[in-house]
């Protein structure tokens, strides 16, 4: 494959991930938007959608101030998960003209979510995104097989990418026969930069071969992994971080 096509290819990649990276919030977060004006008064409106690197949202138009395309705005980020509104500095990067309605899509600064905790439970979804691990980055799995007070080790997986909500991993072929009638596994990460391990019970959701080995898809079980929230936290530190890095990545190809 020419560099060309390789091009096309890794951009394909990182915009499908991109793609993945924008959800509406839980319902439960209840999230509002309202852009500050330049007089100091506050419009709010309604969230198309949202990621770690922006928020699109849609105001009535009558209402919205005009702004221009690469201005930098003011917005104000409400949620019942935050203590307080949270303000934070946007970039315009689009605008739709609708009937009623004007669509504001806005960039927020490159390092705003992971500088800011209290933002991270609002890409903490399996659907929010989805990484691999970085170049250079290797990231073993310990496997166990729960069984009453004691446990099965397995031999060590890789994990081939990672979200909030599960992690996708792949090891020999010879571990499936161990499996074969298991759903619920053990599984101990490392993560890069990290300074703990994290320990999490996963359901292994699907599992195909692979030249050389076996891939499954395992989902985290929140009800009975202990400490759920503050192990969710650091994965989702990880995997936000590495959205920063595809995003780069995507801007420089």
């Amino acid at each position: 494959m020419g560099r060309g096509n390789a091009e096309v290819e890794s951009q394909s990649n990182l915009q499908e991930r991109r793609a993945t990276g924008r959800t509406v919030p839980k319902p439960e977060y209840e999230l509002q938007v309202e852009l500050k004006s330049s007089t100091g008064g506050v419009v709010r409106g309604e969230v198309a959608d949202i990621s770690s690197g922006g928020v699109a949202v849609r105001f009535t138009r009558d209402a919205v101030p005009a702004v221009a395309l690469g201005e930098s705005a003011c917005l104000l980020l409400t949620s019942p998960i935050f203590p307080k509104p949270v303000e934070v500095r946007a970039e315009l990067v689009s605008r739709t003209e609708m009937e009623t309605s004007r669509r504001y899509a806005f960039k927020f600064d490159s390092d705003l979510v992971l500088s800011d905790p209290k933002l991270h439970r609002l890409f903490n979804r399996r659907g929010a995104y989805r990484v691999a691990p970085g170049r250079g980055e290797v990231i073993d799995v310990g496997l166990r097989l729960p069984v009453n007070d004691d446990s099965q080790t397995l031999p060590v997986a890789r994990c081939t990418d990672i979200s909030a909500t599960g992690i996708g991993l792949e090891t020999d072929i010879g571990t499936d026969k161990a499996l074969m009638d298991v759903d619920l596994v053990e599984v101990s990460i490392v993560l890069p930069g990290a300074a703990t391990t994290q320990t999490l019970l996963a359901w292994i959701v699907h599992r195909r071969l692979v030249m050389g080995g076996v891939r499954y898809g395992l989902r985290f079980d929140a009800e009975q992994t202990r400490e759920f929230a503050s192990q969710q936290d650091h994965i989702t530190t990880y995997v936000l971080r590495r959205q920063q890095e595809e995003l780069q990545e995507l801007a420089h190809l």
